[in-house]
């Protein structure tokens, strides 16, 4: 009686280390399906045997072997079940997003031709004061809406 309950005491100590290492495995980047068999599937073939462990048939191995793969690949499926919900989740959200950024995108690109338009048209405005010998072209520039009009269309946008 004692003997078990120790035995049973260690079993589920090494099974909270295994179910840790099985988790760290799954968050890692290095994670692949063998390795996480393998590292599953070690412990249980690495148990030390005693002489009842050695008069258990390969048949009892083989069907605890069997059950346990099942169980962890049931384990994998539904958290790459979980990771596949999750990735479309994601996808759903920028399909979302994206046409509100095209929107965006062609607002400031009217934006930046009315503000090309504007500089374009304020340095033809200052040339000409330039070349009139003063300010007063300048004014009569800004006075008769040539600069002013698409100064007031790059407000509206």
């Amino acid at each position: 009686q004692v003997s078990v309950t120790m035995c049973s005491n260690h079993s589920s100590a090494s099974q909270s280390l295994l179910d840790e290492r099985l988790s760290n495995l799954l968050a890692s980047p290095d994670f692949s399906v063998p390795a996480y068999l393998n590292l599953a599937l070690s412990t249980s073939r690495s148990s030390p045997e005693t002489d009842q462990d050695a008069a258990s048939t390969d048949d009892d191995e083989e069907e605890l072997l069997q059950q346990q793969m099942a169980s962890l690949a049931l384990q994998l499926q539904i958290r790459t079940q979980s990771c596949h919900d999750e990735i479309g989740r994601i996808g759903a959200e920028l399909q979302a997003i994206v046409p509100r950024c095209a929107a965006d995108v062609t607002r400031l690109k009217v934006g930046l031709e009315g503000m090309e338009v504007d500089a374009v048209n304020l340095l033809e405005g200052m040339m000409l004061a330039s070349s009139s010998g003063g300010e007063g072209g300048m004014r009569g520039g800004i006075a008769d809406g040539t600069s002013a009009g698409n100064l007031e269309t790059l407000g509206d946008v």
